[in-house]
């Protein structure tokens, strides 16, 4: 029997893997996202991707808490899902902007509608992500939104 070869390394299987793939965000980003969605799958996958790119994601399962977050921390954007239960993604939206015009927004959402469209084509800060997205779209969002 052969003892296994430790001397040869695998290619990478995984573009996040590869070394001459570039980032989306800058490297040491300080970026804080704000991850709000009822599916804990949801939030954990997001928070994992953003954090893997050294972002400073929290996640939080509804609108209530992500405005009370809000009110004692700062984020440099929002990842909101639209369908949660009692209050909606387009109700935080309302509430938030009442609090902060330019904190910008990503919506997150199986179905788009007329309403994140008028809010998106609005110029108001806000931007559609579709469920399901792949890591690459995620940060290309968030990096689009955060404008870095």
């Amino acid at each position: 029997m052969e003892p296994p070869d430790h001397g040869k390394k695998a290619p990478p299987s995984a573009p996040d893997q590869n070394p001459e793939a570039p980032s989306l965000l800058p490297a040491q980003s300080t970026l804080r996202v704000l991850v709000v969605d009822d599916d804990a799958g949801v939030r954990d996958v997001a928070v994992r991707l953003l954090q893997f790119e050294g972002v400073r994601a929290t996640s939080v399962a509804s609108g209530h808490e992500a405005l009370e977050l809000l009110d004692s921390e700062t984020f440099d954007c929002v990842l909101l899902d639209l369908t949660m239960p009692r209050f909606s993604g387009s109700d935080t939206f309302r509430a938030l902007r009442q609090r902060n015009q330019e904190l910008p927004v990503v919506f997150s959402s199986g179905q788009r509608d007329l309403t994140v469209d008028s809010l998106v084509d609005e110029g108001k800060n806000a931007f559609f992500l579709d469920k399901p997205f792949t890591p690459r779209r995620l940060l290309e969002m968030i990096a689009r939104a955060c404008k870095r």
